[in-house]
């Protein structure tokens, strides 16, 4: 089993593809996760994580799917290793309509980048440099951080709630809101805050 877990994706990197399609694979998802440990492995990868839509209560404790996990809301993957041996690493895709058909194309598209090391079309690892990982998206916890900072709260006041979300917004956006005196930033920051906390509660 790849030493990986699954986080709810925050921001897709790119315009959503438009005309996604069903893929044209048959193999199982365990085979799909087979040839992804291999590929894994030969770029030494760690710090792995899956970034998917899927509802919170859909990820078991060890951060891996529910058997009886409910489809995503949209089946865009993200894979990231923080540490290969050609830097922090981050591959996307969204062509097909099923998250996992997604993580077997990314798979697959690691092992052509392997060949072309393989058939001496290059020595240096620089078919990777395009996609080398932008910093981690925050997490939900960064963001409720961000809202009981700026709105001058304890920081273990409860967010669990889209109520809760709003109370702490609110005074959060009074402190920052530009009209106020506050820094345009800092107000866009909580505004983005309070918007991925809401997609959180509500998912």
């Amino acid at each position: 089993m790849i030493e990986a877990r699954f986080v709810r994706l925050q921001r897709w990197p790119r315009p959503i593809t438009a005309g996604r399609k069903r893929s044209p694979f048959d193999a199982p998802f365990s085979e799909t996760l087979r040839v992804l440990e291999r590929e894994l492995k030969y770029l030494r990868a760690k710090d792995i994580l899956f970034q998917t839509w899927h509802a919170p209560a859909d990820i078991r404790q060890d951060g891996w799917p529910r058997s009886s996990a409910r489809k995503p809301c949209d089946p865009g993957v993200i894979l990231t290793a923080g540490k290969t041996a050609v830097g922090p690493q981050q591959w996307a895709c969204d062509r097909f309509d099923d998250y996992e058909d997604n993580i077997r194309a990314i798979a697959l598209g690691l092992e052509a980048l392997r060949r072309v090391d393989r058939y001496g079309i290059t020595k240096s690892g620089e078919q990777y440099r395009g996609f080398a990982a932008l910093p981690a998206p925050p997490s939900a916890s960064d963001h409720a951080a961000t809202l009981r900072r700026h709105a001058k709260v304890a920081p273990d006041f409860p967010i669990r709630t889209a109520v809760d979300v709003e109370i702490v917004y609110r005074s959060a956006a009074m402190a920052t809101h530009p009209d106020r005196g506050g820094d345009p930033k800092a107000f866009q920051t909580v505004t983005e805050a309070r918007d991925a906390l809401l997609r959180e509660v509500t998912a």
